[in-house]
C-alpha cells in the first residue's frame, strides 16, 4: 500500500482550467486533473479509432476528447479511473494485452469531436501566462514497458501554425517521476502563448511496444522546479500544488 500528499493552497478557474499556487513565484495551470471517469476502448484492428467525449467544466475549454486505436494484438484503451474517495484519478493508456499495439489520443478543443477546432479554446489560452511558465508537464508518471512515445501538439488560435514536441516514454526522461516539455523545445515556441487547441498522441504502435503502459495523474503548464527545491517536489506535484491521497496495491 502507498500513499502520496501534496497540499493545496489556492485555486481559481479559468478558461475551464484551475490556476493553482505551487509554492514558487507563479502559478501553475491546470490543463486536467481526470477527476471524472471516462473511458474508451477499441477491441479491434478493423474501422478505425473509437472516440468519446466528455463535457466538464474543470477541463481546459470545458471538453475532453479521447480516441483509441487498436493497430494489432489485444485491446487498446485510454481511460480515467476514480473507484473511491480513498483512490486518486489517474490517465491511463493500456494496451490490453502482451500483444496488444496501438494509439490513443486526448484532445483539448472546447468542443465535442464531430470535427476537430484548431481554434476552439475561444479566446486562446497563453500556456506560458505571460511568459512565467515554462513546460508542458506530466505529473507522477509511470512507464509500464518499453516502445511507448508521446508527441504534444499545440495549436495556434490564429494560423494554422502548430507547435510539436516528441519524446520518448523511458524513465530516463523523467524529473522526479513528472515529465517536462519545454515550450522551447516544440516547433515553433511562440504559439504557446495563443493556443487554441492542445492535443496528446501516445503512440505504442511499434513491435517493442506490445504490452506496454503508461499512467499519470495530471497535465500542467508549469516551471522545473528550482534545484535547491528538486528534494521537495520528488515524486510529484510541487509543494503546495494539490492534496491527493493514492491507494494502491
Amino acid at each position: 500500500m502507498k500513499t502520496i500528499q501534496t497540499t493545496l493552497t489556492a485555486a481559481a478557474i479559468v478558461a475551464g482550467a484551475s490556476l493553482i499556487s505551487a509554492g514558487q513565484s507563479h502559478a501553475a495551470l491546470i490543463i486536467d486533473d481526470f477527476t471524472t471517469f471516462q473511458k474508451v476502448v477499441d477491441s479491434t484492428i478493423i474501422g478505425g479509432a473509437v472516440v468519446g467525449d466528455l463535457n466538464d467544466a474543470a477541463v481546459l475549454g470545458g471538453w475532453r476528447t479521447f480516441s483509441a486505436n487498436k493497430t494489432a494484438g489485444g485491446g487498446v484503451g485510454i481511460e480515467i479511473f476514480e473507484l473511491s474517495d480513498d483512490v486518486s484519478s489517474r490517465f491511463y493508456y493500456e494496451q490490453g494485452s502482451t500483444v496488444g499495439r496501438g494509439t490513443g489520443e486526448i484532445i483539448y478543443d472546447g468542443t465535442n469531436a464531430a470535427t476537430f477546432d484548431s481554434n476552439g479554446f475561444n479566446p486562446a489560452v497563453d500556456l506560458t501566462q505571460g511568459g512565467t511558465l515554462t513546460d508542458f508537464v506530466f505529473y507522477d508518471v509511470t512507464i509500464l514497458g518499453p516502445g511507448l512515445v508521446m508527441t504534444v501538439t499545440l495549436y495556434n488560435d490564429s494560423s494554422a501554425s502548430t507547435s510539436v514536441q516528441t519524446v520518448n516514454l523511458v524513465p530516463a526522461n523523467l524529473l522526479g517521476g513528472n515529465l517536462y516539455l519545454p515550450y522551447a523545445a516544440f516547433t515553433n515556441p511562440a504559439n504557446a502563448i495563443n493556443v487554441g487547441a492542445i492535443k496528446v498522441t501516445i503512440t505504442g504502435t511499434a513491435l517493442t511496444a506490445a504490452g506496454s503502459d503508461v499512467s499519470f495523474d495530471l497535465i500542467a503548464s508549469n516551471t522545473v522546479p528550482e534545484p535547491s527545491a528538486a528534494f521537495v517536489v520528488l515524486g510529484g506535484v510541487a509543494m503546495a500544488l494539490a492534496r491527493r491521497t493514492r491507494r494502491g496495491a
